[in-house]
């Protein structure tokens, strides 16, 4: 604290204390005041060697503050007004869904980009080896088709291009193969180099070596359609004698003829109500098989399964597209599901049916019927319902068109999967055309979804009705009497234990807890992984980027540091190829 006087002051009282403290107290002529007496302060009094505040009574107060954040108005003062002007919104809000429509657009055309003239992806390409690395585009009635089932997908890079193209890979020709098979058009396989293990045994030791050799054979029925089934509906067509045909020998054989060593080998269980073909005891000649290719096609039932499994960018959702792009020019009934996270997000009403145990989204599957009439509109309209349906007073009579009867599910969503229901179930019986039944996102429908129960319990997504029938027809437990089921994983979904033991086909610990339902359903498909693509049909996707504008450099000297820098992944090449080198 900072005194007012010296120190040394306080040692000699100045006469003005004195006289001061004089007066305060009683005086007496027989008292001499101290220096000490005179410092002693009086009750009450203010020292003078203080610099604290002096605490009265009533202490000022603080003016009081207005909410305003300005005093309160004093007598006589004016004070300024300003109106704050409304703030005017020349822009018009957008109405409901505008702004996810304009999140989820899609271009498909750029006209700033170079028009390059490529052919068009045509069915008869589908099976010709010779077209493998090549670029094709899509027809205009094939986009709009496909844009409707969305088939085409963001972020796939379709708006750098003046229209849609894709490369054909050796994934694309066996899908094409499976399309073409089960559309009941011949498959022919040729002399083919494949490499072999054979044992060899050294004479001298008896060890036995394995060594690997070349040698010179026919592409089997697995090789040339991975995941076909075939059945026969009619048992006794299987236990008739079969005719010998005469034929020449030739180097090419039909996949139809190899059926019959594919059912041999096959250990899916058969549909109820069905039986496998039957494989005679006698020695298969060539004879034979081909007496068996050239059977009446009306007997039997031609059905695959295949799960498309790879590395984020691989292609996955393009090999889809494009067989759907074949069925759908083959006049196919098609079925698409284009991103399973839209049934397990929890964005759409659903209820519980005791009937099957299972949860029903009617809204989404009445949204699904109207795609489908859209995309299959010639289709539908050719197939006849074979008996009559009711659906609480709508009534389908029979012989009535089946577009008729899938237009009744998108007026009304309450008795949508009723619908639904049926119509999978016509498109079941013999003679029917075929179905492409497909699924993008597989994984989605492998984990527990966002609904729950009146428990409040999370349901998994194979509770949910439409995942559950989806997942019937890729496990083989339903089939169509002729179609593909195909299925597509996505590495944006959360992996799950049993996927992941399922997709590689290993065991799991016993002492892991998982899932039990999924790797049955994963056995029952055949698994296609794409593959890195090759250095040819890299440089035939630079050239195509560079006559589009897309790329700027040369394509000779860069191509080897793209393809490996891309690790032979398409969508990590076209990020090569976009990204600007200072």
């Amino acid at each position: 604290m900072v005194l007012t006087n010296c120190w040394r002051c306080a040692r000699v009282a100045p006469r003005a204390l004195l006289l001061n403290n004089a007066a305060l107290r009683p005086t007496s002529a027989s008292i001499v005041p101290t220096a000490s007496a005179l410092l002693r302060v009086a009750p009450g009094s203010v020292s003078s060697f203080s610099t604290s505040p002096v605490a009265f009574k009533d202490p000022v107060k603080k003016k009081a503050v207005t909410m305003g954040g300005s005093n309160a108005k004093a007598k006589g003062a004016t004070t300024l007004h300003i109106k704050k002007r409304a703030v005017v919104r020349t822009a018009k809000s957008g109405a409901i869904g505008e702004r996810r429509a304009q999140r989820k657009k899609l271009v498909l055309a750029n006209t700033n980009a170079g028009k390059v003239e490529l052919p068009d992806l045509t069915a008869r390409i589908a099976t010709e080896e010779d077209v493998v690395g090549r670029i094709f585009s899509f027809d205009g009635n094939t986009v709009d088709a496909m844009r409707t089932a969305e088939g085409f997908h963001l972020k796939q890079g379709w708006e750098f291009f003046y229209k849609p193209s894709t490369l054909v890979r050796k994934e694309s020709i066996q899908l094409g193969r499976l399309v073409a098979w089960i559309n009941g058009e011949e498959i022919k396989g040729r002399m083919r180099t494949h490499q072999v293990v054979k044992s060899v045994v050294n004479e001298e030791t008896g060890q036995t070596y394995n060594v690997l050799d070349t040698e010179q054979r026919l592409d089997t029925f697995e090789e040339l359609l991975p995941g076909a089934h075939t059945i026969f509906k009619n048992p006794e067509a299987t236990s008739e004698p079969t005719p010998e045909v005469e034929a020449e020998q030739t180097p090419e054989v039909s996949a139809e003829a190899s059926a019959e060593t594919s059912a041999e080998t096959s250990t899916d269980a058969p549909i109820e109500g069905e039986t496998k073909a039957v494989v005679p005891e006698t020695p298969v000649t060539k004879e034979h098989t081909l007496a068996k290719a050239v059977k009446n096609l009306a007997d039997e039932s031609r059905s695959a399964r295949v799960i498309l499994h790879g590395l984020r960018g691989s292609g996955k959702s393009v090999l889809l597209l494009q067989a759907m792009a074949w069925a759908y020019q083959r006049q196919w009934v098609v079925i698409t599901i284009p991103n399973a996270q839209d049934l397990v997000i929890g964005h759409t009403e659903y209820e519980f049916d005791p009937s099957s145990n299972l949860w029903l989204q009617k809204v989404y599957v009445s949204a699904l019927l109207k795609k489908m009439l859209r995309v299959n509109e010639d289709a539908l309209k050719r197939l006849r319902v074979t008996k009559r349906h009711a659906f609480r007073g709508e009534v389908v009579p029979e012989g009535a068109s089946l577009h008729r009867l899938v237009e009744l599910g998108t007026v009304d969503p309450t008795y949508a999967w009723d619908i639904f229901s049926t119509v999978l179930h016509e498109l079941e019986l013999p003679g029917r055309p075929p179905v492409f039944f497909s699924l993008d996102n597989f994984g989605q429908i492998t984990l527990p979804s966002e609904y729950r129960d009146t428990t409040h319990t999370l349901i998994h997504a194979l509770d949910l009705a439409l995942p559950s029938v989806f997942v019937d027809f890729l496990s083989g437990k339903r089939a169509f009497w002729r179609g593909l089921t195909i299925a597509a994983t996505s590495s944006a979904c959360p992996r799950t234990p049993a996927l992941t033991h399922a997709l590689a086909g290993d065991n799991p610990s016993p002492f892991k807890k998982i899932d039990p339902r999924i790797k049955p359903i994963v056995e029952k498909a055949q698994l296609l992984e794409p593959t890195p693509l090759t250095r040819p049909e890299t440089r035939a996707i630079m050239e195509y980027y560079k006559e589009s504008g897309l790329y700027l450099q040369e394509v000779e000297p860069t191509l080897p540091e793209k393809w490996v820098l891309s690790s032979g992944n398409p969508k990590e090449l076209l990020a090569a190829c976009a990204r600007v080198k200072y």
